[in-house]
Order: C-alpha cells, then structure tokens, then sequence
C-alpha cells in the first residue's frame, strides 16, 4: 500500500512539474510560432521612429537599417507591455524605442530576443518600488520583468553622447541575467572568456571608483559590479573615444564581449 501511495505522489509531483515547465516554455513558443508564421517586420511609420530618434540606428547602412528593423521587430512580438500610472497605452514609438535599446547592445552578436523578459512595465516618470520602497528609474530582474520610466528613456537619447542611457543601462542587466539562465533557450551567448577577462579589468577599476582615485566613470559605477558593468556599456556607446583613451583595456575586453567598437564606427568586429 505505501509502494501505491509513493507512485502516486510522484505521478503528481511530476504532472506539477511538467505543467510549471510548460507554463514557463509556452509564452516562447507562443512568440516563435508568431515570429516564424506572421514574419514581423515594422511599418513604415515605425521605421521612421528610427530614422528620426535612434542615433545608432541612423550611422548604419542600408543592409545593417534592414538587419535592425528586423530585429526590433522580433524583439516586439515577443513582449507584453503593460502601462503604468498616468500612461493610458504604450504606444507603437514606445515600443520600437524600446526594442531598439535591445538591439543595439546586442547588434555585434547572434540575433537574440531576450525571452526571459517577456513583460515590460512602462512609467511616465519615477515610480516608487515596492520592495525598496524608494524611487526607481527603471530595473531588470532576475524574476523575468523590466520596469522603465518613459521620461528618462527618452532623455537618454535625446542627449546621446553623456553617458547616461537608461535603455542601455537596464538592457545591459537584462543581457548579463540572459546570459547566465540557463532553461530559456539564450545562454551563454557570450565566450565565458570574456567575462572572465572582463573582471580580472573591471576590479581594480571598480574598486578605483569606490575610492575615488578614479573620475572618469561616474561614482553610480562602484555600487556593485552589474552597475559598473551597465555604468560602462552606457559609456561604450555614449562616449566611446574617451572611454578608449581612459579605460583602453576595460574598453577592449567590452568591445569582446558586444562585438563591436563604437569608438572606431564598427558595428559588428566578427560577422
């Protein structure tokens, strides 16, 4: 009779399992069947949102435009965007805003969409978080959602060369927790080499910053190490020639892990 019951706690148990798994797979395979079937691409308008908004997108070519709307595109169909406060819907510049700060960070690499990050919160400004209790701007969790302030995403392009870029800043989180899940289909996307490489340069420097005995990266940089990395991929792209003339070895272990060196207008190093 106990032999009975144990076989039936596991049916159970492994019924719960299986559907908790499916629960977590089907959202992707929802989205891919999407992108394979309904081939997403932006329209016109929303390509013009690029044109006239996104200073990375407007330095590419014409087969490189293609390759990003593309991208941004698939980037989209995966999402759910949720408003938040005052914001009635997230509109269509919004979103393609949103999916171009993905695609630029991740532009010198495979195509990748992310698929941890299936749910956007979008802010008109600050919003107070729950757990902290204080006033955030935008984050990236390890629990698979991304909070954003509208406010402050804009403004970071619409001053794009002082290192502060709130899309970039929260992508590059959502790229490092990517890169280290394991069961969502993106892992390891980047040689574990390079982030090996990347720390043996990053803690001396991230320690200089905390002590103060180095300026050029701004104080947020010595929080922790996911805001220093994030801190430096904003000034990879934002200030990419000062940041070689400064950090030049920070900055070659960075233009190894994105595959592209902003510095010298190169968009992808290794096809």
């Amino acid at each position: 009779m106990t032999g009975i019951f144990i076989l039936l706690f596991l049916v159970i148990a492994g019924g719960f399992f299986l559907r908790s798994a499916l629960a977590d797979m089907l959202p992707f395979i929802k989205d891919e069947f999407n992108i394979i079937f309904k081939k997403a691409r932006l329209s016109e308008e929303q390509k013009s949102y690029l044109s006239k908004y996104h200073p990375y997108y407007q330095q590419l070519s014409s087969t490189y435009r293609t390759e990003f709307e593309k991208r941004t595109a698939l980037f989209i169909c995966g999402r759910k965007f949720t408003p938040k406060g005052t914001i009635a819907e997230v509109s269509e510049l919004q979103k393609v805003l949103i999916g171009a700060a993905m695609v630029q960070l991740t532009f010198g690499l495979k195509p990748l969409y992310f698929p941890r990050f299936k749910h956007i919160m979008l802010y008109p400004g600050e919003y107070i978080n729950p757990f902290t209790k204080k006033a955030h701007r935008g984050e990236a969790t390890n629990r698979g959602f991304m909070v954003l302030s509208w406010k402050h995403f804009l403004e970071g392009y619409a001053f794009p060369s002082d290192a502060l870029n709130l899309g970039i800043h929260e992508m590059a989180h959502a790229l490092r927790i990517e890169d280290r899940t394991s069961h969502d289909g993106e892992h390891q996307f980047i040689d574990p080499k390079h982030w090996r490489e990347w720390d043996r340069n990053a803690i001396p420097i991230f320690k200089a910053v905390g002590e103060g005995s180095q300026t050029f990266l701004r104080k947020y940089a010595s929080e922790n190490s996911e805001e220093f990395f994030a801190v430096c991929v904003e000034y990879f792209f934002e200030k990419p020639e000062d940041f070689r003339k400064n950090l030049p070895i920070l900055y070659s272990s960075m233009v190894k892990i994105l595959n592209q060196d902003p510095a010298r207008r190169v968009f992808r190093c290794i096809a």
